[in-house]
């Protein structure tokens, strides 16, 4: 009788939640994770092995929908300007972490957990706002490199937390190091056979077909790269970013296949992910001793890191665009969570913490949306590519 109403639940709240959402004017994934919360606390979703299983497929599916979103050639066509400061602004966000998480005596889990960056939130600005926009440009292509650093942080500090400084872990980043370096040769290797038989990319995935082929080799290497992960005993997110990210690299002529796949993930196992979150948070919670003080830290010391970072971007955004930018950038939902429920999982955080780290991240996403679209509304001047030329933009 538990699972019937587990199913029947969750496809109530599949179907609901985009109309909460349009109602509320909030994020979907908010309204997801506030949904899970509040039919959890009736007892209509429970821990529950399937659920718990599908919500996880959810989250690495989330991850392989963000690596989708990049492709490799396109990041080498980035200008070296930008790319220089690029690694200014991330090396500054995790020097800068180190300094508040000392400064404010923090839990060493918060190394980890304030620097990072997920480009998911940042896709769904896209809807709202134009991509040709500087500071959103800026947002999407940084993005990228920054998941990538924070999924490999993530998979250092999971390793530490699971196994200490053991002959394991070493073993298991040395199996990190070596997945890095066959990425990058298999980006190599594909990009030299398909050059020489263009022929080769048809056939595996043809420009038109009736057997879905494109989603058969999708979902294919998506769950190849996740066993190799989880046979290496990494952080399998990793994985499922890495297949993304070659998809879109090298089938770049299935223009629809990225919507395609988004149309399934967000219509189906990420919002599993997102209310499953929601679920795990118990609302007698919400009112221990010191919890919302850790919230409003978090919150504060997300946005001032990247804030502080992003100045080195003033004279191509100017003020106001850096100001968005560095919003859209302090909005690491997904990875967040995931840090957080990693570090739980671990007994390396309490439940407090989680709690607070988990309710951090939603308000940081409604606060910082509503923050642009007001400085949205503002005239402004600036431009990334003309060196601060004063256009002006509605």
């Amino acid at each position: 009788m538990d699972n019937i109403i587990i199913i029947l639940t969750l496809s109530s709240l599949l179907v609901i939640t985009p109309f909460l959402a349009k109602l509320l004017k909030l994020p979907l994934t908010v309204v997801e994770i506030l949904a899970g919360a509040s039919v959890g606390f009736f007892g209509l979703l429970h821990d529950n092995e399937l659920f718990s299983v599908l919500a996880e497929v959810g989250f690495l599916y989330l991850m392989f929908l963000a690596g989708l979103e990049v492709n490799i050639k396109n990041l080498q066509k980035i200008p070296k300007a930008i790319v220089y400061k690029g690694y200014i602004y991330h090396i500054s966000i995790y020097l800068l972490s180190f300094v508040f998480v000392m400064m404010f005596g923090l839990s060493l889990f918060f190394l980890v957990a304030l620097p990072l960056i997920s480009i998911g939130i940042v896709i769904t600005l896209t809807k709202d706002y134009s991509k040709e926009s500087p500071w959103l440009d800026l947002s999407l292509k940084l993005g990228v490199m920054g998941e990538l650093i924070s999924i490999v942080a993530l998979t250092f500090a999971a390793g530490i937390m699971k196994h200490g400084f053991s002959t394991q872990f070493f073993w298991i980043m040395i199996s990190l190091l070596s997945i890095l370096l066959a990425t990058a040769g298999l980006f190599y290797i594909f990009r030299i056979v398909f050059w020489w038989f263009p022929e080769l990319k048809m056939w595996l995935m043809p420009y038109s077909d009736n057997k879905g082929q494109d989603l058969r080799l999708s979902f294919a290497f998506f769950f190849v790269m996740v066993a190799i992960l989880m046979f290496l005993d990494l952080e399998l997110a990793l994985g499922a970013f890495v297949a993304g990210m070659l998809i879109s690299s090298f089938f770049e002529h299935k223009k629809e296949l990225p919507e395609k796949l988004s149309s399934f993930g967000f219509g189906f196992l990420v919002p599993l992910f997102f209310i499953h979150i929601g679920s795990t948070i118990k609302l007698d919670t919400l009112s221990l001793d010191g919890l919302w003080g850790v919230v409003l830290l978090f919150i504060f010391l997300t946005f001032a890191i990247r804030f502080i970072s992003a100045l080195v971007f003033t004279k191509d955004l100017g003020f106001k665009e850096t100001t968005m930018f560095a919003l859209s950038q302090s909005m690491p939902l997904t990875l967040v969570i995931a840090a957080a429920s990693v570090a739980y999982d671990a007994r390396s955080i309490d439940e407090l913490h989680y709690t607070a780290l988990v309710i951090a991240s939603v308000l940081g996403v409604i606060i910082h949306s509503l923050i642009i679209k007001f400085l949205n509304t503002l005239k402004f001047q600036g431009n990334l590519f003309t060196g601060g030329s004063k256009n002006k933009r509605s």
